[in-house]
C-alpha cells in the first residue's frame, strides 16, 4: 500500500516537473495520478494510516492492533486529503472550483493536525506521525493556495 502511495507521488513529481517545462501530455500525467492517488486516499485510507495490509483486510485480527477512534479519524483523514489532492489539481490546472475545495480541506487538515501534534506523546505515535507527514505534503499547499486565493492571485473569489 505504501508502494502504492509512493508511485502515484512520483507520477504526480513527474508530471508537475512536465508541465513547469511545457512538456506535451504533463497534464494527463498530473491529472490522472493526482485523480489516482486522491481515489486511493478515500478507499484505503483506514488501511494505510493503520498499517493494515490488504491482504489481512477481512481477516479476524487485522485492526486488533487499533482502536476505533484510529479507524474513523484515518477515514475523515483520507477524505480530507482526497478533498486537498483535488482543490490543488484544480488549482495547479486552473479549473473553476479550486477554492471551495481547498476551503473545504484546509479547516479539518488543521484540526486533524492540532489533534495529532496534541496525542503524539501517546501509545500510537507512528499513527500520528503518518498523518502528519501525508498533512504536510498536501495541506500545507492547499493552505498556500487558499490564502492566494483570497489575496486575489489566479482565480481569486469567483473559484
Amino acid at each position: 500500500m505504501k508502494l502504492t502511495e509512493k508511485i502515484l507521488g512520483f507520477i504526480i513529481l513527474i508530471g508537475l516537473t512536465l508541465k513547469v517545462f511545457y512538456i506535451p501530455g504533463a497534464n494527463m500525467l498530473l491529472v490522472a495520478g493526482t485523480f489516482l492517488l486522491a481515489n486511493f486516499y478515500l478507499v484505503f485510507s483506514f488501511l494505510l494510516l493503520n498499517n493494515v495490509p490488504l491482504t489481512k483486510m477481512a481477516s479476524k485480527g487485522a485492526f486488533a492492533h487499533t482502536n476505533s477512534a484510529h479507524i474513523i479519524g484515518s477515514i475523515i483523514t483520507g477524505f480530507t486529503l482526497m478533498l486537498a489532492i483535488i482543490g490543488i489539481t484544480f488549482r495547479i490546472m486552473h479549473w473553476p472550483g479550486s477554492l471551495p475545495m481547498l476551503l473545504a480541506s484546509v479547516p479539518p487538515s488543521l484540526i486533524i493536525a492540532l489533534i495529532c501534534f496534541a496525542k503524539l506523546r501517546g501509545y500510537a505515535r507512528t499513527f500520528y506521525i503518518g498523518i502528519l507527514i501525508r498533512l504536510a505534503i498536501f495541506g500545507i499547499p492547499a493552505l498556500i493556495f487558499t490564502v492566494l486565493g483570497f489575496a486575489g492571485y489566479g482565480e481569486g473569489i469567483r473559484g
